[in-house]
C-alpha cells in the first residue's frame, strides 16, 4: 500500500529532521529546561510541514501547546505525543507515539543525562500507558531517538551504549507504519486537545497525510 508512497514519505521525514537542525541553530545551544526546545519544535514542525506537498503526497499538521508548568510531571511520563493519519487508496491507518525529552550532556558522540533515576520512572510511566514510547536526547550535534523500552532494560551507566536513530530516520520509520501505537492517535485539533487534557502532554501533534489528488 505505501511502497509507492516511500519517497514522498522519506522527503517529508528530512523536511523535519531540518525542523530539527533549524531548531537547534536558533537556541544557538543546548542547554536548560528541554521543554523550551520541544515547544520550539512543535511550532516550527506546524509551520515548515502544513501544507507540504512532495511526490503526491500532502501534509497537514496541527499542534498543541499546553500551559503545565515546565518541570510538572505528566500522567503518562511524556512531554510530547506525536499522532498520524493517513489515507491511502482506502486504507486509513492511525497511530502515534510518546515522547520524553532530554538535554544530552555527552558533547561528543555517546548519551549522558542529568538525573537517570528521574528518568527510569519517567520511561516506567510512558511504558504502562504505551510500548510506543521514546526518548529525545537534544544534544549540540544533533538529536538521538531512544527506544524507552530499551532505556529501562540496561543499566543507568550503560545507557551510553544504547542504539539509537537519527530523526530522520525514526520520522521515516513512522510514516511507513514501521513504528507507533495504533490505540493512541487523534485525528484532529478538537480530539488532539481532548488527549492533550485526558493524559497531560506538554506538547502534541496531528499529521495528517493522503494523497495530493484529493485536494485537486
Amino acid at each position: 500500500m505505501l511502497k509507492r508512497y516511500e519517497d514522498a514519505m522519506r522527503s517529508a521525514a528530512r523536511l523535519v529532521a531540518d525542523v530539527d537542525a533549524e531548531v537547534r541553530r536558533k537556541l544557538v545551544s543546548i542547554k536548560g529546561r528541554e521543554e523550551r526546545y520541544t515547544e520550539k519544535f512543535v511550532t516550527l514542525l506546524e509551520d515548515r510541514l502544513d501544507g507540504f506537498s512532495d511526490g503526491g503526497i500532502k501534509w497537514n499538521v496541527a499542534t498543541h501547546v499546553s500551559d503545565k508548568q515546565s518541570g510538572q510531571e505528566t500522567r503518562t511520563g511524556a512531554d510530547m505525543f506525536i499522532s498520524l493519519t493517513m489515507t491511502f487508496d482506502g486504507v486509513w491507518v492511525q497511530k502515534g507515539v510518546q515522547v520524553q525529552a532530554k538535554i544530552n550532556k555527552n558533547k561528543r558522540y555517546g548519551i549522558a543525562f542529568d538525573k537517570p533515576v528521574r528518568l527510569y520512572k519517567q520511561v516506567a510511566t510512558m511504558l504502562n500507558n504505551s510500548e510506543e514510547s521514546y526518548v529525545f536526547a537534544y544534544g549540540e550535534h544533533g538529536t538521538k531517538v531512544i527506544r524507552a523500552r530499551s532505556i529501562q532494560d540496561v543499566a543507568p551507566h550503560l545507557i551510553t551504549d544504547l542504539t539509537t536513530e537519527h530523526t530522520a530516520d525514526f520520522f521515516f520509520d513512522f510514516f511507513i507504519c514501521k513504528v507507533g501505537d495504533h490505540s493512541l492517535h487523534a485525528n484532529d485539533l478538537a480530539s488532539l486537545q481532548r488527549l492533550v487534557r485526558q493524559l497531560e502532554y506538554r506538547s502534541a501533534v496531528a499529521i495528517s497525510a493522503r494523497p495530493a489528488a484529493f485536494d485537486r
